[in-house]
């Protein structure tokens, strides 16, 4: 009997599962080789036994898996972003393919793969909407169009909706998915085509919310949405999506018609056991997905099976995932715009009709730059993320939906772009920030509701939260801190003559600088000075500006989500002149500067040279870590590893000028901590000791947060120094006095342990502020130190010193699994992720067991897929140490 020899890409969840139906539920199908470019995945399949027996090869490179001789077919179940490359690859190699939904990542890349499959009319293409090979639904769809049961079908309500998942994989896949109506809705999109007669779309609109997973907020995204499509000729679908629910995977789908309705699974099960007791009668639900469809998958994989063997057409037209992928997109443009998003009747994009806000927008004579980029410094206190443009929401987000709070009020400086388009607003005495639903770090207060956040309803009054200053008087500012509600009284911030930005490319940049990066330099700085004083300052310091326009693009051009076919795109601006070299040209920009800063005698650009320095010290070590692991930028860009390290010391001794002068406050005070703060990290990173003096009374009077970081620098120092006894009694002295004098003042809003029934691996940890999360990240720090390098414990071998040992080890584990968990509840903060990874990378080989090492993997997947954060030197050092450890070398 002939076989098709098939090969997967993608060793994932999904992809694994398919291989497992391949093997022992497809009878024409021999699974000859699998490939994956993640290495964990390809080391487990390699270690596999049952690969191992059935002989399926495994690649790390798809275009070597290509070649495997004798391959006819391709199954795609790789990320999103790969389903178009992988699909083409396939194709161009003269396989067929049966890709998994969505065709691509956008609609270019998914036109794409129909384009190219036309021009093979002898190979079998199909896109895989795997509802359509459930029996369920298969049956649905002939009592409809056979029986006609309920008339004609007009109505389709449909829901996807999975089950909470706390280990962080949902949160990383995410990243890549192309967002929920993409990814979560898209069968949903396909069963409505499928019922409704493949109708044309006429009209999406879309709201969301975030419940569970804050971190999206960062990549675009929410964990629970509804949408709706209206279709020509009087036809409607519903569609609800979420990634949070507590009892289950529950999808069900009802098909309303003229005479009548179906409904598909609207009470889930996972068997037909039945519980009876007092609480009354119940069953339990799937887990999630594959449960419910591995059936409908294994039916699919037959019957494109049989069409290439046979030579018959496969059972589901490409072209479908066209038009799925169309309203997808659609729906999720209508989620981030606020916007309802409208088809002619040949499903071309007809208009955008914009919700309106009370919000002035400033016109401009170039309608490539219609729009306003309002970046706001916020009052002190008061997250950046609370601001929004009018006209460009990102998204609705936390339990409030649409425009609960009234229009907002801020003063105008001068704008980022000439001609008013791209504006900096200063807010001063009185005037307000209103805080909006676009980041649950915001919190959401109404007139009737009070103050809502993370689900939480607070008991404080509209009028206690809003409109009051913290002397009593009646204030429009309103401000917060995560995630609880302040209100404070805002001096007027001093306005700075600027000169105009010379492209589109830096009002972006310097808008990213803004909103996405001061806040990491501001962590512990009630006033802002990065977010605030810094960009007004850059706009007349051509050193400052180049510097956070290298950083910035260092950023921007390396993070996913603002990454497309044509190039980088940001706030709907596409940036073609935006590359991976594009940081190094700004950075060249800077280094006169710095060079002659000892010359410069103007006390106010002293500082703004000192404020380039340690903002290019943080694109330093970013670049650092990419030089040493991938240096193939620097080659073509004819920078090289060795001019970079000349340059760090240059800024080297910027920063220990700062240093050594006394810091009244200000921002020399800033510029001073954030120096400390990455002194600190190389120092941990690089394993050296501290370079920067750490002046004993410098702490003394600064803030809570801010003498516990100088504990962790003076750990560090004493660890990758002379590790003196005497020294580390004298800190653990210092520790206990620091625990005894300010943890009182670092109590978490929430405090959760982990339940590993639920396979949770880190506990839930809350603090309410940006400053109290540092400083205690910080002091955990110093406290593993401390405990993992206790001289007392070093060459004893006596029992009762192993099992010291032993003790010591399993707090260390512990304050790494603390640590974690800090980062994953503020998974926003950067600097959250990088501390919790710091960790993993100095004490990861004290964990053996394979779930835990998986979990701190994910930790350090999240900040390089969130953060763009170069984390693979890293893992292969703590890859090799748990190798050593599991070879009992150490």
């Amino acid at each position: 009997m002939t076989s098709l020899k098939i090969a997967v890409v993608g060793l994932g969840r999904m992809g694994k599962r398919h291989v497992h139906t391949l093997l022992y539920r497809v009878p024409r199908a021999q699974i000859v080789a699998v490939c994956s470019s993640e290495p964990s995945e390809v080391e487990w399949a390699k270690q596999n036994e049952e690969y191992r027996d059935f002989k399926v090869a495994v690649y790390d490179k798809y275009d070597d898996m290509l070649n495997h001789p004798g391959l006819q077919a391709v199954w795609v179940s790789s990320s999103t972003d790969a389903h178009a490359p992988h699909t083409l690859g396939a194709i161009e190699k003269g396989l067929h393919v049966l890709c998994e939904k969505p065709l691509g990542h956008n609609l270019e890349e998914a036109q794409s793969v129909v384009d190219t499959a036309k021009k093979h009319p002898e190979l079998k293409v199909m896109a895989g909407f795997s509802r359509r090979f459930d029996a369920s639904y298969r049956d649905a769809a002939s009592k409809i169009f056979d029986g006609q049961a309920v008339g004609s079908p007009f109505i389709v309500r449909s829901n996807t909706c999975d089950l909470l998942d706390d280990t962080g994989f949902f949160v990383r896949y995410a990243a890549r998915n192309g967002g929920i109506f993409v990814d979560c809705a898209i069968h949903d999109i396909d069963l409505s085509l499928w019922y409704l007669g493949n109708p044309v779309p006429k009209a999406c609109w879309a709201a969301g919310t975030l419940q569970h997973h804050p971190e999206l907020e960062a990549l675009s995204d929410v964990d629970n949405a509804v949408g709706m499509v209206e279709y020509w000729g009087g036809k409607i679908a519903y569609f609800y999506c979420s990634r949070t629910q507590a009892h289950g995977h529950d999808v069900c789908t009802e098909i309303t018609g003229t005479h009548g309705k179906v409904m598909v699974n609207v009470m889930p099960k996972s068997n037909n056991v039945v519980f009876a007791d007092k609480l009354g009668m119940r069953n339990e639900v799937q887990p999630e997905y594959w449960q419910r469809f591995e059936d409908a998958f294994a039916t699919e994989a037959n019957e494109f099976t049989r069409s290439i063997l046979r030579n018959e057409p496969v059972p589901l037209p490409l072209e479908t995932g066209i038009k799925v992928m169309q309203i997808g997109r659609a729906l999720q443009d209508a989620l981030l715009s606020g916007e309802v998003v409208r088809f002619n009747e040949n499903a071309q994009l007809r208009i955008r009709e914009t919700r309106k806000y009370a919000s002035k927008t400033v016109q401009a004579e170039d309608p490539d730059l219609q729009q306003v980029f309002d970046t706001s410094c916020p009052p002190s206190g008061v997250p950046r993320s609370s601001q929004t443009e009018p006209d460009h929401q990102p998204r609705n987000a936390g339990p409030a939906i649409g425009d609960s709070l009234a229009a907002k009020k801020a003063s105008v400086a001068e704008p980022i772009l000439g001609n008013d388009v791209f504006q900096e607003s200063v807010p001063s005495s009185g005037q307000s920030i209103s805080p909006t639903p676009v980041d649950l770090h915001v919190p959401i207060a109404t007139p009737s509701t009070g103050v809502e956040h993370h689900g939480i309803l607070s008991n404080a009054s509209f009028n206690e939260s809003v409109g009051r200053s913290i002397d009593g008087s009646n204030s429009d500012v309103f401000s917060c801190s995560t995630p609880s509600v302040t209100t404070i009284s805002q001096k007027p911030t001093p306005i700075f003559p600027v000169q105009p930005l010379k492209n589109i490319q830096e009002a972006c940049l310097l808008r990213f600088w803004i909103e996405e990066i001061s806040p990491w330099f501001d962590l512990c700085d009630e006033e802002r000075h990065f977010q605030c004083l810094v960009p007004s300052r850059a706009r007349n310091s051509p050193p400052l500006l180049n510097a956070i326009l290298a950083v910035s693009s260092r950023h921007l051009s390396r993070l996913l989500q603002y990454k497309t076919p044509r190039g980088v795109e940001y706030h709907g601006f596409l940036l073609p002149d935006l590359t991976t070299s594009t940081p190094v040209e700004y950075m060249l920009q800077c280094i006169p500067a710095l060079l002659g800063f000892h010359n410069i005698h103007d006390k106010e650009e002293q500082e703004n040279i000192m404020a380039a320095a340690v903002i290019l010290r943080q694109y330093e070590e970013l670049e650092e870590d990419e030089i040493e692991s991938d240096s193939d930028i620097h080659r073509n860009t004819g920078i090289h590893p060795h001019r970079q390290a000349n340059f760090l010391a240059v800024t080297q001794a910027i920063i220990e000028t700062t240093a050594s002068t006394s810091i009244p406050g200000g921002l020399p005070s800033a510029i001073y901590w954030m120096a400390i703060r990455q002194e600190i990290y190389y120092s941990l990173t690089r394993e050296r000791c501290l370079r920067i003096g750490l002046e004993p009374g410098v702490s003394h009077g600064s803030s809570a947060a801010n003498a516990l970081i100088m504990h962790a620098g003076n750990v560090t120092k004493w660890r990758w120094g002379d590790k003196s006894e005497h020294e580390w009694e004298s800190l653990n002295m210092q520790q206990q006095h620091l625990a005894d004098e300010y943890l009182g003042m670092f109590t978490p809003l929430l405090d959760r342990k982990a339940d590993k029934s639920k396979g949770e691996m880190f506990p839930t940890v809350w603090y309410s502020s940006d400053a109290q999360m540092t400083g205690a990240q910080h002091f955990e720090l110093a406290r593993m130190i401390m405990i993992a390098e206790n001289p007392n414990l070093e060459s004893r071998n006596a029992p009762q010193y192993r099992s010291a040992h032993r003790k010591a080890e399993a707090q260390v584990r512990s304050i790494i699994f603390r640590l974690c968990g800090i980062a994953l509840g503020h998974s926003k903060s950067r600097p959250a992720l990088i501390n919790a990874a710091i960790s993993i990378m100095l004490y990861g080989e004290y964990f053996t067991d394979q779930s835990e090492r998986s979990a701190l993997v994910g930790i350090i997947d999240k900040l390089n897929s969130m953060h763009a954060w170069p984390m693979k030197k890293p893992y292969q050092v703590l890859k090799a140490r748990w190798e050593l450890t599991d070879n009992d070398d150490y």
